[in-house]
């Protein structure tokens, strides 16, 4: 028995996986038309995630933890965020959301955090030409 256990615990390293720190300089920023980057910290640092989207219109809202200082929506993208957990404004919608379009904003340091968004695609509307011609919103 003690024979099998020394035999285990010598194959054992070759099973453990060791994890290393991502380094922001090393953190993945590049993402898909339709994927939405959202990091924890201004211009794109701290904890970043890539989230897949489906642009289903307005009434599909998806939450959010609220920790999010930087966003970035994929190009194929036109993304509504919301300063509650619902996808509406009530009182003043223009301090209560927050329309974004690829590049998104940098830093929301300055702003709430948001804490839901919905998004509709881009593509093949008169609302894409004009983004990607520098006329949009």
């Amino acid at each position: 028995m003690l024979f099998l256990l020394t035999a285990l615990f010598l194959q054992l390293p070759r099973y453990v996986v060791f994890a290393h720190p991502v380094l922001p300089d090393s953190v993945d920023t590049s993402i898909e038309p339709t994927q939405l980057l959202l990091c924890t910290g201004p211009h794109f640092t701290g904890d970043c995630t890539h989230q897949n989207v489906t642009a289903l219109g307005n009434d599909h809202c998806l939450s959010l933890d609220g920790t999010a200082m930087s966003v970035q929506p994929g190009s194929g993208l036109d993304c509504m965020f919301y300063a509650n957990g619902v996808c509406r404004t009530f009182l003043d919608p223009a301090g209560e959301s927050l329309r974004l379009f690829y590049p998104g904003e940098e830093d929301l340091s300055g702003r709430w955090s948001p804490l839901s968004y919905s998004c509709v695609q881009l593509n093949g509307t008169v609302f894409a030409e004009e983004a990607e011609e520098g006329d949009g919103v």
